[in-house]
């Protein structure tokens, strides 16, 4: 994933999650993949800036269009941050769902989520 990619697959983990609130334990998935990269600070900040002032409509055009790895990588991004509180309420799954068509995913269960994003 590049900066672009990466801010738009946080963004579409937070439109899905925020669905129901935004726990903790949500922000820490979100948190924790930003950290996988090993950016600095400045990149995390910079990162964080575009996902929150980024339109979800053009976050989903960067996924969809986006390779096939990338694609698994935001997708597999967002499942693990709407389970990160232990619930997925209705809103959560329809927002999925939603995602899931727009952005043009596969099917993907939580342990291959989990292989994907590598933890």
């Amino acid at each position: 994933m590049n900066t672009q990619t990466l801010a738009a697959a946080l963004n579409l983990a937070w439109a899905v999650a925020s669905r129901d609130g935004m726990e903790d334990s949500e922000w820490a998935v979100m948190i924790k993949e930003m950290k996988s990269f090993n950016m600095t600070d400045e990149q995390v900040d910079r990162v964080t800036k575009m996902f929150k002032e980024m339109d979800v409509l053009d976050a989903v055009k960067i996924i969809r269009d986006a390779d096939t790895a990338t694609r698994r990588e935001a997708q597999a991004l967002i499942i693990l941050t709407v389970i990160g509180d232990g619930d997925l309420s209705d809103k959560e799954a329809g927002a999925f769902l939603l995602m899931k068509l727009l952005c043009r995913f596969d099917d993907m269960d939580i342990e291959t989520a989990h292989r994907v994003i590598g933890f």
